[in-house]
C-alpha cells in the first residue's frame, strides 16, 4: 500500500479530536440528554443488577428488559461519539477499569461521574501531549490504543495469576 493511501486511511480509521464533526453537535448534545433522561430509572438499578440476575430478580427488577435497555443506551452513546470523532479502542476499557481501581466502590453513581470526569482527563492529557510533545504527528487515538492494548494483557495476566 501507498504511505499516502495508508495515511488516507489512518486518518478516516481512528479517531480525531482536532476534526470534530461540528455539524452535529447540537444534535448529538440534545441525544445524550434524551438518553439520560429517557434510561434514569434503569441506570439506578445498576447496583441492584450487579448483585447477579437471581439476586436482582427476587429484588423484583425485570432483569432481561432492563439489560436490553441499557445494552441500546451504551449502544446509543457509542454511536454518538463515533459519529462525532470515530472509533477510538480501548478507551472505554481503560475508564471503566482504572475508575473502578481508583474510586474502591461499587455505587454506579460514583463510578458513572468518576468515569466521566477520569475519561476527561485522559482525553485532554493525551491531546496536551499530542499538541506539545508530538506537534501534532501522532492521533491521540493511537496512544490511548497503545496504552489500553497495554493495559488489557496486563489485566488478562493478573486474572490468569489467580
Amino acid at each position: 500500500m501507498d504511505p499516502n493511501e495508508y495515511d488516507t486511511l489512518l486518518a478516516t480509521l481512528v479517531a480525531s479530536f482536532n476534526n470534530i464533526n461540528t455539524e452535529i453537535i447540537v444534535f448529538s448534545v440534545l441525544v445524550l440528554a434524551a438518553l439520560a433522561f429517557l434510561f434514569r430509572k434503569d441506570l439506578a438499578l445498576l447496583d441492584v443488577i450487579t448483585l447477579g440476575k437471581n439476586q436482582a430478580i427476587n429484588l423484583g427488577v425485570d432483569y432481561d428488559r432492563c439489560i436490553r435497555r441499557l445494552l441500546l443506551c451504551v449502544t446509543l452513546y457509542i454511536a454518538v461519539a463515533t459519529a462525532m470523532v470515530g472509533p477510538i479502542s480501548f478507551l472505554g476499557l481503560i475508564i471503566a477499569n482504572l475508575s473502578r481501581q481508583l474510586l474502591k466502590t461499587y455505587r454506579h453513581s460514583e463510578l458513572i461521574i468518576g468515569s466521566t470526569l477520569f475519561g476527561m482527563l485522559v482525553l485532554v492529557a493525551g491531546q496536551l501531549v499530542v499538541e506539545r510533545v508530538f506537534v501534532y504527528s501522532v492521533p491521540v487515538s493511537v496512544f490511548i490504543t497503545l496504552w489500553g492494548g497495554i493495559y488489557f494483557l496486563y489485566l488478562i495476566l493478573k486474572n490468569a495469576r489467580r
